[in-house]
């Protein structure tokens, strides 16, 4: 957590071409830094910090102690400065996608992956669905520009897929998936089912579909408590 606190300050870490629009409020530059090196692998490290182990176990283990009730306040305590971090970061991270790909996530922007401008194609999937990850699980919130974003690229065909047609398929049932999560755990309010379901239509992601038109048939009757994970 305390490299975490460290990437988030406002200090003047290495500079570059890239983040040349973050140099005049020296915001996040340390963050921005190892995002150009390698972003998947820092985004793994800052789910690591936040407790998304994965594939990944923890080496470290603590001792017991017989104080529990003391034990479960420090967890409860840490837990809280954590959710903290988590907001913190997904909004450092968002004014990173804001500043540099605003609007090449609508752009048509070329399939390969492997360009050396940063961020790539590949870089803002990444970015993309860890902010999604974490506004799914409801530890981060985002405005309704951001969520529109997530949800055109989650939906969309702007993904980098996987050749191999089987596992195209288990990746389009990832992305479905995880746009249920995310419209589960947001208000009902901050997106629009028609524009939701026009999307819908055009990549066969027929349970979101089939929500949003549910959705819409009730609005009219201010049944807002329904939860996309119970339809």
């Amino acid at each position: 957590m305390e490299l975490v606190q460290f990437l988030l300050e406002e200090s003047g870490g290495p500079k570059s071409q890239a983040a040349a629009r973050l140099n005049s409020t020296g915001a996040y530059l340390n963050l921005h830094y190892l995002l150009e090196l390698d972003t998947e692998a820092t985004l793994d490290v800052l789910r690591i910090a936040f407790g998304d182990y994965g594939n990944f176990k923890p080496e470290i283990s603590f001792p017991d102690s017989s104080n529990q009730a003391n034990n479960n306040a420090k967890e409860d305590s840490s837990n809280e400065n954590q959710d903290m971090m988590v907001q913190k970061t997904v909004g450092a991270l968002v004014l990173i996608l804001d500043l540099h790909i605003s609007q090449s996530i609508r752009s048509a922007g070329s399939n390969d992956s492997s360009s050396q401008v940063w961020p790539s194609k590949k870089d803002i999937g990444h970015l993309i669905e860890f902010i999604a990850s974490y506004v799914a699980s409801g530890r981060a919130n985002v405005s309704k520009s951001v969520l529109s974003q997530i949800l055109e690229y989650l939906i969309s065909d702007q993904c980098v897929l996987p050749n191999d047609p089987e596992e195209k398929s288990e990746s389009k049932k990832r992305r479905e998936k995880k746009v249920l999560a995310v419209l589960d755990a947001v208000p009902h309010n901050e997106w629009n089912p028609s524009y939701v379901l026009h999307l819908c239509e055009e990549v066969q992601f027929y349970q979101v579909a089939w929500c949003c038109m549910f959705l819409r048939s009730i609005r009219g009757e201010n049944k807002h408590d329904v939860h996309i994970a119970s339809l």
